[in-house]
């Protein structure tokens, strides 16, 4: 299931990297790339949207990224995302993972506030992210 997951991730960064949404605003690569997410439910998403990060971080909007940025914001969206699955506390939940400009989306459900609060801890702690945006809810 992990090689799985893997290859899709590898699709998810090249579909990114060459551009081939109209734009990088996420509207129209989120119907192109998005996983079936009956199957994405039992692991962590491997495709968010991205318009959630740009939103949270106005500056973006206004200035296109270098494909070396978006490399090293997809490899920084890796990182977060295996970090999440290997946590002994959090592997069970399903998170959304983006990152743009080193500021981390996480979306996603938990059982508690103290698990909520290993999610911030967590990525915040991550190489590459400066700050963490928490859109992560107790059910």
């Amino acid at each position: 299931m992990r090689k799985f997951w893997t290859c899709i991730a590898v699709a998810c960064l090249t579909v990114t990297l060459l551009g081939c949404g109209s734009d990088l605003s996420g509207e129209d690569m989120r119907a192109e790339v998005e996983p079936d997410t009956s199957t994405a439910a039992d692991s962590v998403a491997l495709y968010s949207t991205r318009a959630a990060v740009v939103s949270s971080v106005p500056a973006l909007e206004q200035r296109p990224r270098t494909v070396e940025e978006r490399l090293h914001e997809a490899t920084t969206a890796t990182r977060v995302r295996r970090a999440l699955a290997n946590d002994r506390m959090l592997y069970r939940y399903a998170f959304t993972v983006d990152v743009v400009s080193s500021h981390a989306v996480v979306e996603g459900r938990v059982a508690s506030e103290a698990e909520r609060e290993h999610v911030v801890e967590l990525v915040g702690a991550i190489k590459g992210v400066e700050y963490v945006v928490n859109e992560v809810q107790i059910d």
